[in-house]
């Protein structure tokens, strides 16, 4: 007698999927960085690493369903916060580049690495309340457009699979209440 299949192998690979988001999400957390070294609003872009995140793990057919929102989420976070950080560390770099260009050359000579300078001007930064606050809204702004952005990705991805599934139904072959041999006894 032949039975339905009750359980179908997960098409796609959640490795694969990762990595697609992963790599998706540092476009993005890139184009945050230029973007908000720019001058302008950054947070907007949240909306973009949720798609590239999205189109990331998908075009790396990662497996679809709720492992797929829980992966998304997690780099459309991650690459947010990795993008402010990138911001942050141009804005020292510059600051380091302008003070040291306006040193003597003898001054030049006795003058701090960037490398001790990063490690003198990030505890200052991190205690200056004006620039807590602004990472803060930064980040917060992001996660909030990219929530929106994650959530319609997700909801149409809920809805996809949902319509591949209603295919895949109407298309099974029904399988006989009963055997071949059973229906010759018939």
């Amino acid at each position: 007698m032949e039975y339905d299949k009750i359980y179908e192998k997960p098409e796609g690979s959640i490795f694969r999927g990762l990595i697609g988001a992963v790599l998706g999400g540092l476009i993005g957390a890139i184009i945050w960085a230029v973007v908000g070294v720019m001058g302008y609003q950054a947070s907007i872009v949240g909306l973009l690493i949720a798609f590239l995140a999205g189109k990331g793990y998908d075009l790396l057919k990662g497996r679809p369903g709720k492992i797929k929102t829980v992966v998304l989420l997690l780099v459309f976070v991650l690459a947010i916060i990795l993008g402010e950080l990138l911001k942050i560390i141009w804005y020292i770099h510059d600051g380091y580049v302008q003070a040291f260009a306006e040193l003597t050359a003898f001054e030049q000579h006795f003058a701090m690495t960037e490398q001790e300078y990063f490690v003198k001007v990030i505890p200052d930064l991190m205690n200056n309340t004006e620039f807590t606050d602004a990472v803060i809204q930064d980040v917060g702004t992001g996660l909030l457009y990219g929530a929106l952005g994650a959530f319609f990705l997700i909801f149409n991805s809920g809805k996809k699979a949902a319509k591949k599934r209603a295919e895949a139904e109407r298309n099974r072959i029904p399988t006989p209440a009963y055997t071949p041999e059973e229906k010759k006894e018939i």
